[in-house]
C-alpha cells in the first residue's frame, strides 16, 4: 500500500484523482451501507498487537486540552470515558484525582483487558474498564456520573447513531459532558464525512440539552497534526 501510495504521488493530478474516488467510495460504502457499523467492526477485532500500541506514553494532539477542561470541573467525584482504548486519559486522571471514581467504556475487549492489567501494575485502584458501545450505555443508571467525556470517538460516529449516543451521554451525566473531537460551526447536527471521520457542528447537536456550550480551539502547532490544527475542539456542555 506505501509503494502504490509513493507511486501514484509521483503524478499529483493522477494521486488527487485515485484519492477522492476512494473517498468517494469509501463514503458510500460507510454512511448510506454500513452507517457506524464499519467503524465498530474494524476497531472491535484489531488484534492485541495493534492494540498494545495504544499502552505507550505517546499523547494524541488533544489529550492536554481535554484533560484540562475535565481538570478545570473540580471538585467532582466519577468520570466516565466513552470509547477509552487501554485507558490512558485515565490513567493521567487518576493520578491527578486518586479518589474519585473513574470507570472506561471500550468496543474492543482486548484493549480492556490490557487496560485494566496496566492499571493493576501501576497499583491504580479507582479506575476499571469494560466491554461496551457508545451507544448502548444502559448498564449505567441515570445521572451515574458527574462527568462524561470522549476523545476523539464521536468523530467516528455516524449520523445513524450520534444522536442516541449523545443522549445517552447526557442521561447518564450529573454535571458535565466533555468531549474533543471535529468541530465545524459550518455543518449541522450529523454532520458530514470528511476523508474517514464525521465532521459536524457540536453546539447544535447538544443545544437540545444544554444552553451552556462552550468550546475552545485545540490548535496544536508545529506537531504535524494538520487536521487536529484546523479542525480539533474541545466542546464543554454543563448540564
Amino acid at each position: 500500500m506505501k509503494k502504490t501510495k509513493a507511486f501514484l504521488k509521483k503524478w499529483p493530478c493522477l494521486y488527487g484523482l485515485v484519492q477522492n474516488f476512494y473517498y468517494g467510495f469509501r463514503k458510500i460504502i460507510e454512511r448510506y451501507l454500513l452507517g457506524t457499523r464499519v467503524q465498530e467492526w474494524l476497531w472491535k477485532r484489531q488484534k492485541r498487537e495493534e492494540v498494545q500500541k495504544y499502552l505507550g506514553p505517546g499523547s494524541p494532539p488533544h489529550r492536554q486540552k481535554l484533560l484540562e477542561r475535565i481538570e478545570n470541573l473540580a471538585p467532582f467525584e466519577s468520570v466516565l470515558e466513552i470509547g477509552c482504548a487501554t485507558g490512558s486519559n485515565l490513567i493521567l486522571l487518576a493520578k491527578k484525582f486518586p479518589n474519585i471514581k473513574i470507570q472506561g467504556i471500550e468496543i474492543n475487549p482486548i484493549a480492556v483487558e490490557l487496560g485494566n492489567e496496566q492499571f493493576k501494575k501501576e497499583k491504580i485502584s479507582n479506575v476499571r474498564l469494560f466491554v461496551g458501545r457508545a451507544d448502548d450505555l444502559s448498564q449505567f443508571p441515570d445521572k451515574s456520573f458527574d462527568i462524561v467525556f470522549t476523545g476523539s470517538v464521536l468523530m467516528y460516529i455516524g449520523p445513524d447513531k450520534i444522536k442516541k449516543v449523545v443522549s445517552e451521554m447526557q442521561r447518564i451525566a450529573r454535571k458535565a459532558i466533555v468531549v474533543a473531537e471535529y468541530h465545524s460551526d459550518r455543518e449541522g447536527a450529523l454532520g458530514i464525512y470528511n476523508k474517514g471521520n464525521w465532521l459536524r457542528d457540536y453546539k447544535k447537536l447538544f443545544q437540545p440539552f444544554s444552553s451552556q456550550i462552550e468550546i475552545t480551539k485545540i490548535s496544536p502547532k508545529g506537531r504535524g497534526e494538520e487536521d487536529w490544527e484546523k479542525l480539533g475542539y474541545v466542546i464543554e456542555v454543563v448540564l
